[in-house]
């Protein structure tokens, strides 16, 4: 299987998305990432990129 991963920095808030339909998107802290409901291969990506950085 191939996955494509982007990361990016943004100087955004919370109150600049701005979503008209389905589930909202937050930033959530470093810390917490991992503590929230991920799909298993978001999960997967993400604990290896937080271990790296």
């Amino acid at each position: 299987m191939t996955v494509h991963v982007f990361h990016g920095t943004t100087i955004a808030r919370q109150e600049d998305v701005v979503l008209g339909e389905g589930r909202a998107m937050v930033f959530v802290p470093r810390d917490e990432v991992l503590d929230r409901e991920l799909a298993v291969s978001s999960a997967l990506v993400l604990s290896r990129h937080l271990e790296g950085a």
